[in-house]
C-alpha cells in the first residue's frame, strides 16, 4: 500500500559547512473518509530516526464534510474545525489493524479547513532539535503555523521525547469530531531529511518549556491535548498535572461548581464569585513554579474556549450557564475600545442563543440580538477593529431576527433580516460555503414573506435561489440533503398557490431523495421527514378533488398512509426532547384530521382530538406554534359538534364552546400569519353563528376585514392581491348577516358589505378618483395626488409586465424595488391625507358615507351566507332591511347543481325565494300602465348568487306579470361604491362630438374553438345602426395591438366572438382575439390600460360567460370581463352570465341598439334596450314552448315552502348548468331541455336570460 522512495541525497549543491542531506520519502494515494464513529486507525505510516532527522515535511490533500452551523463560524477558516491529523506510534512487529490506539496517546498537528468546499494540499514543515524563533528560514513557515496546526513547538518536543529510540515507526492519523463531521483524505507524502544543518539539541526536555521565560504564557497557551504527551524527565508530577487538565477536566471542574453552588442554597450566585471559584479551582492544577499570574491568565484564555466550544455544541445547559456568567464578567472587564472587545460580545450573543434554543428563555433571545446588532454597528464603524467579518456578522444577526420574527411575528424584524442578508451578498465570496448559507438564508425570508403576504415573486425568487445553490452545491450527500429539503418545502408552499401538480410532485420527490441521502442519526432528518409528511398530505388534500382524473382514489390514500408512517418511523427514533418533536404532533394531527373527513370514523376523530391535546401541552402562551396547535385542535374540535346526522343541529355542545374559546384566543393573537388569521377568523364566525352569538361574529369581521385590506397595498401585484382576498370568501357575508339577525342598522350591513366586498375593485376605483371637483378649489393638490398616483399605477404595472427571474438581479435590485414601493406609497398616502383635511373632500377616495347612499335610485343587497338570507334596499330616503327564509346557502347550491341557470325551474325558485318579496315591499306589484316609465332597480348580489340571473326571475310560461322584466328594468353592479364611483366618472354623452364605435367579429378564431356563423352578421347589424346613430365605426385588426391601439379613443366596443373563463385564476380569463393563444386580451391587461381617463360609453360584450366567475374563493370580489371593463372605465357594460346561443346574439344586439337610438343614446337607453330585447326574446321563447305543447312546472312553490327542490328534476348529474369551461362550446349552444312536471322534456332553456347590464 505504501510507496517509499527511499533515501536518496539532495539535488543541488550542499551549503558551506553544512553535512550533506538525505531524504526518505513515504507516500499513499487513497481516498478514504473518517467520521466519529471510524476506528482510530493510520492513513500512512513511515519510520524515522529521531536523533538523527533535522526536518519533518508532512504533505495532506483533503477536506472536511463542506459544510456547519453558521453560528460557529469564525474569521479563521480553521478557529472551530473538528477534522483533525495528528501523530502517534505504531508498533513495528505488529499490524497496524491489529492495534488499538488512544487518542489520548495521539499529538494533533494539522484542522482542515473548516467547511472547506475544495480539496486543500496543507504542507507542514518542522525544524527538529532547532528552536525555530532563532531560525530565519522557519520564521515565515511559522507566521502561518497557526492558520492551520498549533505551535510548531508542541511537534518538535514530542519529536524530541523520541530521540532515545531507534528508528521508529509513525502513522498519520485522520481524526473527526461530533456529528456530522467527516474527514475526506485523497493523499498523503511524507519527507524526513537527516543532515543538512547542525543539530542543536535543547539539553533537559524541560528546558523545551523554559527556554524561554518571557515566553511562557505562549507556552501554556492552552493547547494542553498537545502537552499532555510530553515526557517529562525532571517533572512527572508537572506531566500529570497538566494531562489531567488536557483530558476535560477543567469542563468537570464547571460542572462540579455548578453541582455545588446549586446545592449550596446560601451562596448568591454573580459573575464575579462563579469567576473567581472557577479560576481558584483550575489553578490549583497548576503545581510549582508555573503559579504565575501570566500562567493563570492563559489558563483563562484555555477557559474561554473551553466554554466558547462548550457553547457552540450547546448540549450541556450547566456548562451553558457558567459560560454565560464567566462571559459576562468576561466582558465587564474589557472596555469597548479593547481589542476582543466584538469577540466577546459576539461569543456571549451565541452563549445566549444556545441558551434560548435549549431552555426557551425568551429574554436571552432579545439579549443575543442587542448584543450582536451591536458588534454589528461597531464594526461597520471601524472595520479594522477586531478579526470578526462583517458579512459573518450579518448572517449570524440575521438568524437572531429571523427567530425573533417566527416567535413573534414581527415583520420589521424579517424586513432587518432581509436587509443584512441582501448587504451580506456582496461581502461574502462566491462558491464558498458561507455564500451558500447566506443566500439560502434569504431564499427561507423570501419564503417567509410569501407566507405573511401572499408575494407570489417571493416564492418564485426562494425556489430560483434554492436552485442555485443546490446546483453550485459541492459535491457532499448530507449537504445536498439539507439543500433538497429546503427547495421541496418552497415548492410545496407554491403549490398551495398555484395548484400546479408539477411542484408538489418534485417537491416529494425531492423529499423523499433527500430522507434517504441522511443518515438515520443527522440531526435533521427528522425535519426532512416532517416536511416530506406535510407534503404528502398537501397532495392528497388537492388530489382528492379536482385532480381526481389523474390520481385514483387510492393512489391518494396512499400518499396520506406514506405520511403517517414516515411520522410514526421517526417519533420512535427522537428525542422527547427534540424541538422538531411537538411540530411533529401537529403534522399527525392533520393526518387523522384529513382521514376523519374521508372516513368519517369516529375514532379518526377522537385521536385527532387526544393528539391535539397532548401537543398542545408542549407549547407555550402566545408563541406562534401554541397558536397554529390551538386553531387545529378548535378545528378538529368544531368536527366533533358538527357531527350530526341533521344538518345545522349541534351533536356536541361543549365542543362547540370549547372550539370557540380557541378560536377566539387565536384571533386575539398578534402572532399568527394573516392568511391564518383570516381562515381562524372566518371558521370562529360560523361557529359563533351557530351558537348565535351574533356580536361575537360582527367583531370578529371588523377584525379580519381589516387586516385583509391591511395587506393590500396599492403596489402589491394585482395576482397576490387576488390570493389574499380568496380567502375572504363570505366573512364580510356573515358580519351583515349577523347585524341583520339581530336587527341592527341595515346600514351597518351595508358597511361591512362596502369594506369586505370587492376590495380588489374598490383599490383600482380609488386610483381612478375623478379629480374634477379638486382641480378647482385645490389646483396644487389635484396635481400632487395625479403626479402620485400615475407613479404608483406605474410601479405596479412594470412589476406585472417585468417580474425580474435573474437571481443576481434580483438579490441586488430587491432593496432599491422595496424603497421605491414603500416611498410611492407614503408619498400618496400624505397627499391623500391633506386633501381630506380641506372642507368638503373628507370622503375622498373612501366608501361612500350613508348621506351619499340618497339620490341613487333603488339599490337592491341580496345578502347570502351560512347565516341566513337577507335584502337590504337602498332608496333615496332610506335603508330597509328584509329577511328572506327561503334563501340560504345550501339551496344555492342544491338548485344549482339539480338544474340548469336558465332553466324554468331556477327562475322560478329565484322568484319565490328572493325577488317576488322585494318587488312586493318595493310596491311593484304589476306591470307599468301604458305610458308609464319603467321603474328601474340595481341588483347587487352577493356569494353564490352572482351566477343567477335575478332580472330573469319569474313565472314566465303562465302569461303573467309575476315576474321581474314585467314589472321593472335591472341592472347590476358589484358595490354601492362601484355605482357611485361610475357616476362620478361619466361624462354626458350628448356632449361627445365625433362618436366612434370599435367592432371586432370572430366568425373564425384559432385553435380548438368552434366557428361562429352568426357573428360576422352580428356585427354588420350594429354596424348599420351605428350609422343611422352618426357613429363612425372602426373595424380594426382582431388581435390584441389592434383593439388595443383604438379602444381607449372609442365611445362603443361590440365584440362577437369567444369569452373564455380561467377557473383557477380570474384575472387570466380574456376574449378570444386572433392571438389569444400567444397573448390573451386578459382581465389583467385590460385593468392596466386607464381607459377611465376618457370615460368611454358602452362595452358590449356578445360573448358566453364574460359575468361568470368559477371559483367560489372569489364570488365576491366579481372578477370577470363585465367588471373589468367596467373598472377599466366603461360607462356601461352588457355582457352574460354563462353560455348564449349564437343566432340570439344577433337578435339581441339589434333590438338593444335600436332602442339606445330611439332614447338618442342616454344613460338610461342602454337599460332600456336590454330589457326590451330581453322581452321580446323572452316572448318568443314562451311561443316556442307553448308550440311545443309545454306546460309550466307547478312545483316549485311547494318545493320552496317544504325547504328543498322537489319535482320536476333533471336526470343528470352534478353541474350541468353550469359553464364547463371548455372553450369550444361557448357561445354556440344548442338547445337543452329541461323536464317539466310530467317529466317530459319540451320545455327549452331560457336562452334570452344570461345577458346583463351593468352600468350607471
Amino acid at each position: 500500500m505504501y510507496q517509499k522512495a527511499g533515501e536518496s541525497s539532495a539535488q543541488g549543491a550542499s551549503a558551506p559547512n553544512k553535512p550533506s542531506a538525505t531524504i526518505a520519502r513515504f507516500s499513499k494515494r487513497s481516498t478514504q473518509t473518517f467520521d466519529r464513529n471510524s476506528s482510530l486507525q493510520p492513513y500512512i505510516t513511515f519510520t524515522m530516526e529521531a536523533s538523527k532527522a533535522t526536518q519533518l515535511v508532512v504533505k495532506i490533500w483533503s477536506k472536511d464534510q463542506g459544510t456547519c452551523n453558521p453560528e460557529n463560524q469564525r474569521p479563521s477558516p480553521y478557529d472551530n474545525s473538528h477534522t483533525f491529523f495528528a501523530f502517534g506510534v505504531v508498533e513495528s512487529s505488529r499490524s497496524s489493524h491489529e492495534q488499538e490506539f488512544d487518542e489520548d496517546d495521539l499529538i494533533i498537528f494539522q484542522k482542515n479547513v473548516r467547511a472547506g468546499r475544495f480539496v486543500a494540499c496543507h504542507t507542514n514543515r518542522w525544524k527538529i532539535s532547532i528552536d525555530n524563533r532563532e531560525d530565519e528560514e522557519s520564521e515565515e513557515l511559522e507566521a502561518d503555523a497557526d492558520e492551520f496546526h498549533d505551535d510548531a513547538d508542541v511537534v518538535c518536543g514530542w519529536v524530541e521525547s523520541l530521540k532515545d529510540g531507534n528508528s521508529i515507526e509513525i502513522g498519520i492519523f485522520p481524526i473527526a469530531h461530533f456529528p456530522g463531521w467527516v474527514n475526506y483524505v485523497l493523499r498523503m507524502e511524507v519527507e524526513v531529511h537527516y543532515g543538512g544543518h547542525d543539530a542543536a539539541f535543547y539539553s533537559n526536555p524541560s528546558d523545551f518549556w523554559s527556554s524561554n521565560e518571557d515566553g511562557d504564557g505562549k507556552k501554556i497557551k492552552g493547547y494542553a491535548r498537545h502537552i499532555r504527551m510530553i515526557k517529562f524527565a525532571d517533572n512527572s508530577e508537572l506531566g500529570h498535572a497538566w494531562a489531567s487538565l488536557a483530558r476535560g477536566q477543567l469542563t468537570s471542574l464547571f460542572n462540579e461548581t455548578g453541582r455545588s453552588t446549586n446545592e449550596t442554597t446560601e451562596t448568591v450566585r454573580t459573575p464575579k464569585t462563579e469567576l473567581a471559584k472557577i479560576t481558584a479551582i483550575a489553578a490549583e492544577s497548576i503545581p510549582g513554579p508555573f503559579k504565575t499570574q501570566a500562567q493563570q491568565h492563559r489558563l483563562l484564555v484555555r477557559t474561554h474556549e473551553l466554554l466558547v466550544n462548550s457553547v457552540e455544541k450547546g448540549d450541556n445547559p450547566i456548562v451553558l450557564d457558567h459560560a454565560i456568567s464567566y462571559m459576562t464578567c468576561k466582558l465587564a472587564e474589557s472596555s469597548k475600545g479593547d481589542q476582543d472587545y466584538n469577540e466577546s460580545l459576539r461569543d456571549l450573543a451565541v452563549a445566549h442563543i444556545q441558551r434560548y434554543r435549549s431552555k426557551k428563555i425568551y429574554s436571552d433571545l432579545d439579549t443575543a440580538l442587542a448584543m450582536s446588532q451591536e458588534v454589528l454597528a461597531n464594526i461597520r464603524s471601524n472595520p479594522s477593529d477586531g478579526n470578526i467579518k462583517l458579512s459573518n456578522l450579518m448572517h449570524m444577526t440575521s438568524l437572531q431576527l429571523v427567530l425573533r420574527y417566527a416567535l413573534r411575528g414581527n415583520t420589521n424584524d424579517l424586513s432587518e433580516a432581509m436587509q443584512l442578508l441582501e448587504d451580506a451578498v456582496p461581502l461574502t465570496a462566491r462558491d464558498t460555503m458561507a455564500y451558500y448559507r447566506v443566500v439560502e438564508q434569504l431564499a427561507d425570508c423570501l419564503q417567509f414573506r410569501f407566507e405573511r403576504t401572499g408575494l407570489i415573486d417571493d416564492i418564485n425568487q426562494a425556489i430560483e435561489l434554492q436552485r442555485q445553490v443546490l446546483r453550485d452545491s459541492p459535491d457532499d450527500r448530507v449537504l445536498e440533503a439539507g439543500f433538497m429539503t429546503r427547495l421541496s418545502g418552497f415548492l410545496a408552499r407554491r403549490f398551495t398557490r398555484t395548484m400546479d401538480m408539477k411542484d408538489i410532485d418534485e417537491s416529494i420527490q425531492l423529499g423523499t431523495q433527500a430522507l434517504k441521502s441522511y443518515p438515520k442519526d443527522a440531526p435533521k432528518r427528522s425535519v426532512c421527514a416532517k416536511e416530506l409528511v406535510s407534503h404528502y398530505a398537501i397532495r392528497f388534500l388537492a388530489t382528492q378533488g379536482d385532480h381526481l382524473e389523474k390520481f385514483g382514489k387510492l393512489e391518494q390514500l396512499d400518499d396520506l398512509e406514506n405520511g403517517a408512517q414516515i411520522l410514526r418511523d421517526l417519533m420512535k427514533e427522537m428525542s422527547l426532547d427534540d424541538p422538531v418533536f411537538e411540530a411533529l404532533y401537529l403534522d399527525l394531527m392533520h393526518i387523522s384530521m384529513t382521514k376523519f373527513r374521508q372516513t368519517k370514523a369516529p375514532e379518526d376523530l377522537e385521536t385527532c382530538i387526544a393528539i391535539g391535546r397532548h401537543g398542545l401541552q408542549k407549547t407555550v402562551g402566545q408563541d406562534l406554534n401554541h397558536m397554529v396547535h390551538l386553531g387545529s385542535l378548535a378545528e378538529a374540535l368544531s368536527l366533533k359538534a358538527s357531527c350530526h346526522p341533521h344538518p345545522g343541529h349541534v351533536a356536541d355542545a361543549e365542543s362547540l364552546r370549547e372550539a370557540i374559546a380557541h378560536y377566539k384566543e387565536c384571533l386575539g393573537s398578534l402572532n399568527l400569519l394573516p392568511i391564518v388569521h383570516i381562515n381562524f377568523g372566518q371558521r370562529y364566525m360560523k361557529l359563533c353563528g351557530v351558537a348565535e352569538s351574533w356580536d361575537c361574529v360582527c367583531e370578529a369581521g371588523r377584525t379580519v376585514i381589516s387586516l385583509c385590506r391591511g395587506l393590500m397595498t396599492r403596489t402589491l401585484s394585482r395576482d397576490d392581491k387576488q390570493y389574499i382576498l380568496g380567502h375572504m370568501f363570505g366573512i364580510a357575508s356573515m358580519a351583515a348577516a349577523a347585524v341583520l339577525n339581530q336587527q341592527n342598522d341595515p346600514f351597518e350591513a351595508v358597511t361591512f358589505l362596502e369594506d369586505g366586498r370587492g376590495i380588489l375593485a374598490s383599490y383600482l376605483e380609488g386610483m381612478h378618483v375623478d379629480v374634477q371637483k379638486l382641480e378647482q378649489k385645490h389646483p396644487y393638490l389635484a396635481q400632487r395626488y395625479v403626479e402620485n398616483r400615475d407613479l404608483v399605477h406605474q410601479i405596479t404595472a412594470v412589476q406585472e409586465m417585468h417580474r425580474p427571474h435573474n437571481t443576481a438581479e434580483f438579490i441586488v435590485a430587491s432593496h432599491e424595488k422595496r424603497a421605491i414601493r414603500a416611498e410611492s406609497e407614503q408619498s400618496l398616502d400624505a397627499v391623500l391625507e391633506e386633501i381630506r383635511q380641506q372642507p368638503g373632500f373628507e370622503n375622498f377616495g373612501l366608501r361612500p358615507t350613508k348621506l351619499a347612499l340618497t339620490g341613487l335610485g333603488t339599490i337592491v343587497i341580496i345578502n347570502v351566507s351560512l347565516l341566513g338570507g337577507h335584502a337590504i334596499i337602498v332608496r333615496d330616503d332610506k335603508i330597509d332591511a328584509l329577511e328572506l327564509p327561503f334563501l340560504h346557502m345550501c339551496m344555492l347550491k342544491t338548485y344549482e347543481e339539480e338544474f340548469q341557470l336558465g332553466s324554468p325551474i331556477i327562475l322560478e325558485w329565484l322568484w319565490d325565494a328572493v325577488v317576488s318579496p322585494v318587488l312586493e315591499f318595493l310596491g311593484f306589484t304589476e306591470s307599468p300602465a301604458a305610458g308609464e316609465g319603467w321603474p328601474r332597480v340595481w341588483w347587487i348580489p352577493t356569494g353564490p348568487l352572482t351566477r343567477f340571473s335575478l332580472h330573469a326571475a319569474g313565472y314566465h310560461l303562465n302569461g303573467s306579470s309575476a315576474t321581474v322584466i314585467d314589472r321593472v328594468m335591472s341592472s347590476y353592479s358589484p358595490s354601492i361604491t362601484a355605482l357611485i364611483r361610475s357616476r362620478d366618472r361619466a361624462k354626458p354623452q350628448q356632449s361627445r362630438a365625433d362618436k366612434s364605435a370599435v367592432l371586432i367579429a370572430m366568425e373564425n378564431t384559432p385553435g380548438a374553438l368552434k366557428p361562429l356563423q352568426f357573428a360576422a352578421e352580428e356585427a354588420a347589424v350594429v354596424e348599420s345602426l351605428c350609422d343611422t346613430m352618426d357613429i363612425k365605426t372602426f373595424r380594426p385588426a382582431a388581435d390584441k395591438q389592434g383593439v388595443s391601439n383604438l379602444l381607449p379613443n372609442c365611445d362603443i366596443f361590440h365584440f362577437a366572438g369567444h369569452g373564455c373563463t380561467n377557473p383557477q385564476d380570474p384575472s387570466q380569463s380574456y376574449l378570444a382575439l386572433q392571438d389569444y393563444l400567444d397573448t390573451p386580451f386578459s382581465v389583467e391587461y385590460l385593468l392596466g390600460m386607464s381607459l377611465w381617463k376618457n370615460s368611454p360609453f358602452l362595452a358590449y360584450l356578445s360573448a358566453c360567460g364574460t359575468g361568470l366567475v368559477k371559483d367560489h374563493k372569489y364570488f365576491d370580489e366579481s372578477i370577470h370581463l363585465i367588471s373589468a371593463f367596467q373598472l377599466a372605465g366603461f360607462q356601461h357594460v352588457i355582457g352574460t352570465l354563462w353560455e348564449v346561443e349564437d343566432f340570439t346574439c344577433v337578435a339581441m344586439a339589434g333590438l338593444t341598439y335600436q332602442t339606445m337610438n330611439d332614447h338618442e343614446m342616454s344613460d338610461e337607453s342602454v337599460c332600456l334596450g336590454l330589457h326590451t330585447a330581453t322581452r321580446e326574446l323572452r316572448d318568443e321563447w314562451v311561443s316556442q314552448c307553448a308550440t311545443a305543447g309545454s306546460t309550466r312546472a307547478t312545483v316549485v312553490g311547494d318545493a320552496i315552502r317544504n325547504k328543498q327542490p322537489e319535482g320536476g328534476r333533471l336526470d343528470h348529474g352534478k353541474g350541468k348548468g353550469v359553464d364547463t369551461g371548455e372553450c369550444k362550446h361557448d357561445r354556440d349552444v344548442t338547445l337543452v331541455a329541461v323536464k317539466d312536471e310530467n317529466g317530459d322534456d319540451n320545455l327549452p332553456r331560457a336562452h334570452w336570460a344570461p345577458y346583463v347590464h351593468f352600468g350607471i
